[in-house]
């Protein structure tokens, strides 16, 4: 049975962890490539490089893997319900003709994937740049890896943190370095999504970014006494921010079999499951 090989791309670092199969997984080896791209590059080419080099290695080769991708190679849309879509070509069509309201021509180079719709409900949807999913599964083959899956980071965040978002009316923000994507749900449902740039990586600068771009999204989507609860999941920092006015809940990493405690906390990103 082959191992698993996690992967998280984002612009200035690959993570790789490989992973035992079975209930007690464990992690046989671990790494971290740091890239040479700038905060809110997001073509993913120094990345993918860097990944393309290494999985010829040993450790990593004859695995099948999951990828999760950086929400900086990522956008997100909500997308409206329609009851007079008959079928799929006909979602298709809709999806793109949203992402192109929303984003304009280039959104035509994107691959576009769209949650199962609820009735009545906007639909969480993202679209990825054709060209770096052909590099990066391309990237991947050549190291004899099974390429299982690739998800953006805000699905995966999301179904790490299903517990809480699904509680009323919450806030729920995932920091990346140099990236803030801040969303409101109402029981589960999607209500916004803002995928920001942020201007530094350091910890209390994006605490304040995060704190300043919540207080304008909270007038605009009326939440007045700015109470509605802040559902934190920032894999790569253990700091519990103070957010004035609210309660904010982390979500915590699952420990795994094969991490030391002085371990790099980028390490995190590939501890989805």
């Amino acid at each position: 049975m082959r191992e698993e090989l996690r992967v998280f791309l984002h612009p200035q670092l690959v993570v790789l962890l490989r992973v035992s199969r079975g209930l007690n997984k464990r992690v046989t080896h671990k790494r971290i490539l740091p890239c040479a791209e700038t905060m809110g590059a997001s073509s993913g080419e120094t990345s993918i490089a860097a990944l393309k080099s290494a999985v010829r290695e040993a450790p990593w080769r004859g695995t099948n893997t999951q990828v999760v991708l950086s929400n900086h190679f990522v956008r997100y849309a909500l997308v409206p319900w329609s009851e007079q879509l008959a079928n799929r070509q006909e979602r298709e069509a809709y999806l793109r003709h949203c992402f192109g309201a929303a984003y304009g021509e280039t959104a035509k180079c994107w691959d576009l994937r769209m949650s199962e719709p609820n009735p009545d409900e906007p639909s969480l949807a993202s679209g990825i740049d054709r060209t770096l999913l052909e590099s990066l599964r391309s990237a991947l083959e050549s190291g004899d890896i099974r390429s299982d899956a690739i998800h953006p980071h805000l699905m995966v965040g999301a179904n790490r943190s299903r517990r809480w978002i699904s509680q009323g009316l919450v806030w729920f923000a995932m920091v990346e370095r140099g990236r803030l994507c801040l969303s409101l749900l109402d029981r589960g449902l999607w209500k916004i999504v803002r995928n920001h740039p942020a201007d530094a990586d350091e910890p209390a600068s994006l605490v304040s970014e995060l704190g300043t771009l919540l207080a304008r999204e909270a007038i605009l989507a009326g939440d007045i006494r700015q109470d509605w609860p802040v559902v934190l999941y920032w894999p790569e920092s253990s700091l519990l921010p103070s957010l004035p006015g609210r309660k904010v809940i982390r979500v915590q990493g699952r420990p795994m079999e094969g991490f030391a405690s002085g371990d790099d906390k980028a390490y995190q990103l590939a501890m989805w499951a």
